[in-house]
């Protein structure tokens, strides 16, 4: 039965469709209350309102009684109407959003939209009259996955990660709740460019997303949306309700892989509230992959002890620095729990921001009734598209675009590589997750840009996300300085004239069999002995020395269905 709606700022009614965000007719500051209305001709069976997602305080009266509140943004909700049966009954739903005085971004679980663009409010989800009452809570255990000997499995086989994380920015209905077109557009995106598993940072997606990924064999990464939190017991209290709420009715997806109960939780969270929340997580869904803190004190700060079944690193560096920052994370003595890099190797490229001086997004503006700076610590873009616009600077961009793009791009890819190499090189990492998806107001580091299309070529993706990669590796060369040596590495690719050593290593997913072929343009060829390497352990399968004079080479490498 469709629900015909109105919406109510203070001035009057207005149609309205469901789903519903308040944006562009009231500051995108204002708390509300918002007042949604709508009349429901209750049938005969058993009726129930069923809300599938309001942001965040909801008030629910039926037939001008009041029949319950609630709070939280991201799991659904259910109310009884059985007593108005053959009626028709009017419904009214006042709405407050988080961002205000009444609900501060940080004493709720409000993710990390509001540091992205803003808060959102209202009935952002479908609402649906049902026969009978929805049971939200289902149980499924039937993930596949396992954890043997310190690895993940999944249905029984090694599995490394090669995810891509989302914030839930969508700028189109400025909500996280994106409908089937730009689900299928996204998803057939990820699949295309070789991804296995999309993250969900901070944020829940519509279950219909998690269905459609099911349903190519991709895997999710859910990240209960607990970011920079107020540290009183009373919101921490709070944000555990909320969490558990959404963990009791997303748990029966069957390609969850992993669980996070927060992110960069860094200073002033009590340990034991944590401890406590990775427990009932795993007493709810029995899954064996469930981290506190997505991040790590380790790398993060905050108390040290840290709770769960596997490690969970954000490293972002430069690429010269990869190698050495992954070794200092191997496990080395510890126990061995999987290690999984949550979210790494950002890289900002090139956006044409000329363009947004003539048609300004809402979300670059710098009227505080469409985009104030709210929460977040980087407001710049504004205030670069004024300069612009007061400025020769446009011109000049615009007359350097063709060159600016294509040079971003390929320094970009360039830098990612040689992060994907390095993780590559690591035994102890079984997979990463690449920040990020889509370009937002504080970043252009997305995989696809602005208007959803692909940044880079697809056979540039694809080899990050390939389940054979070859690298070379450094030779060592610790060099003896003051009566002792110090750390030294030859580079791969810039080496001194004279006899040069080659070493290439495979990376597979899978245990793989090859044979190694090599060739210098204009210095020679050649083939190494066949190897058999196995899953998941980088392993050199050839090396041969070249005496090279000065100048430039180029390399080909080819071993299995890889090649460089």
């Amino acid at each position: 039965m469709s629900l015909k709606w109105t919406v109510d700022y203070g001035a009057g009614p207005k149609d309205v469709e469901i789903p519903h965000v308040w944006h562009g007719d009231v500051p995108v500051t204002w708390e509300g209350p918002v007042i949604y209305r709508t009349e429901v001709e209750v049938p005969a069976e058993e009726p129930w309102l069923l809300f599938h997602g309001v942001s965040y305080q909801a008030e629910i009266w039926v037939g001008g009684e009041h029949v319950m509140t609630h709070e939280g943004i991201w799991d659904a909700f259910s109310v009884d109407v059985g007593r108005w049966k053959g009626q028709v009954v009017g419904v009214e739903v006042r709405v407050i959003k988080n961002g205000g005085a009444s609900f501060p971004v940080k004493e709720v679980a409000s993710g990390f939209l509001p540091y992205v663009y803003h808060t959102f409010g209202g009935i952002f989800r479908p609402v649906e009259l049902v026969e009978g009452e929805p049971v939200l809570d289902r149980l499924v255990f039937d993930h596949k996955v396992d954890i043997r000997s310190g690895r993940i499995n999944v249905n029984g086989e090694p599995f490394y990660a090669r995810g891509i994380l989302t914030w839930g920015w969508y700028p189109d209905g400025v909500s996280p709740h994106p409908d089937w077109a730009t689900i299928y557009r996204e998803i057939d995106q990820i699949e295309s460019t070789g991804f296995n598993l999309v993250k969900f940072c901070l944020w829940l997606p519509p279950h219909e997303y998690l269905e459609e990924l099911h349903r190519r064999g991709i895997w999710a990464w859910l990240e209960l949306p607990i970011w920079m939190p107020a540290t009183d017991s009373e919101s921490l209290a709070r944000m555990r309700v909320e969490a558990l709420r959404i963990v009791a009715q997303y748990r029966r997806h069957p390609n969850v892989l992993a669980w996070t109960a927060g992110c960069e939780l860094s200073e002033g969270i009590d340990p034991k509230w944590r401890q406590e929340l990775v427990a009932q997580i795993k007493e709810l869904t029995g899954h064996p992959l469930i981290k506190d803190n997505s991040g790590g004190a380790e790398m993060y700060g905050g108390h040290p002890a840290e709770f769960g079944s596997f490690e969970d690193f954000h490293p972002y560096c430069d690429p010269v620095f990869y190698p050495e920052v992954l070794a200092s994370l191997q496990s080395g003595p510890r126990a061995q729990k999987p290690t999984l890099l949550g979210e790494f190797n950002d890289s900002d490229v090139y956006r044409p921001i000329y363009q947004m001086v003539e048609d300004l997004p809402f979300w670059a503006s710098r009227d505080t009734d469409l985009n104030d700076p709210g929460v977040r610590w980087q407001f710049d873009l504004p205030g670069v598209i004024e300069r612009i616009s007061e400025s020769g600077l446009g011109e000049w961009l615009v007359e350097r675009n063709e060159s600016l793009l294509p040079s971003s791009l390929m320094q970009s890819a360039w830098m990612r590589l040689k992060a994907f190499d390095a993780t590559r090189m690591h035994r102890d990492i079984d997979g990463w997750v690449l920040t990020g998806h889509r370009h937002t107001p504080i970043s252009t580091s997305g995989v696809v840009d602005d208007c959803s299309e692909l940044v880079y070529p697809l056979e540039t993706v694809r080899e990050w996300t390939a389940d054979l990669s070859l690298m070379l590796f450094p030779r060592r060369t610790p060099p003896w300085v003051n009566g002792g040596n110090r750390v030294g590495w030859e580079h791969p690719t810039v080496r001194f004239t004279g006899p040069c050593l080659f070493q290439v290593a495979a990376h597979s997913v899978r245990n793989t069999k090859g044979t190694l072929s090599w060739s210098v343009e204009g210095v020679g060829s050649g083939v190494c002995d066949s190897l058999e390497i196995v899953a998941l352990e980088p392993t050199e399968v050839g090396s041969f020395v070249l005496d090279l004079e000065p100048g430039l080479y180029t390399m080909n490498v080819k071993w299995g269905s890889a090649q460089r």
